[in-house]
């Protein structure tokens, strides 16, 4: 390149990089494996899964990652969607999808039975029980005949949480 072209190019004023704020969630990191290793039975013969709840989005595109046969639609409360999209924007995958807007307390599910699958984590034990009711409402109008619910976070079985770190915790779930 010729010096008085490289003297031009220092001239020119500096690109911005642009900065996308990721969200992220330290428990969705940790429980993915885990995850998958359940959806990976329970979704096999499924391909159109609901999510309730993206959150962060970190839990779709590691499932949509790792089952690419399955089509991964998300959803959140419309405040949620720009992180949820952020996620998508740097994801290579085109098999999940953007968030639909999704509130199950306010709401029924937009459209007829279509999904194969409902999937939602760590969503139930910050709702409340009408909520989770509500929940159940809209994934009972997602899915289709025969079709899959998997639902992960903590619960109580017996008046005690499935895991010692709730416990500890002790919050009133």
């Amino acid at each position: 390149m010729p010096t008085s072209s490289v003297a031009q190019m220092m001239r020119r004023p500096a690109r911005r990089a642009m900065v996308i704020e990721l969200p992220f969630a330290g428990p969705a990191a940790r429980n993915t494996a885990p995850i998958l290793e359940v959806l990976g039975r329970e979704f096999r013969g499924v391909s159109d899964v609901l999510e309730v709840g993206s959150g962060t989005g970190q839990h779709a595109v590691a499932a949509a990652a790792a089952m690419p046969q399955l089509r991964w639609q998300t959803s959140d409360l419309a405040e949620r969607h720009a992180g949820i999209n952020a996620r998508l924007a740097i994801s290579p995958l085109d098999n999940v999808l953007p968030p639909l807007e999704l509130d199950v307390q306010r709401a029924r599910f937009p459209a007829p039975a279509s999904f194969d699958a409902v999937f939602s984590a760590n969503t139930a034990h910050i709702m409340s029980i009408e909520g989770v009711r509500r929940m159940f409402s809209v994934v009972g109008d997602a899915l289709r005949a025969e079709g899959v619910f998997c639902l992960y976070g903590p619960f109580r079985i017996g008046g005690r949480f499935n895991a010692v770190r709730w416990e500890r915790l002790g919050r009133p779930f």
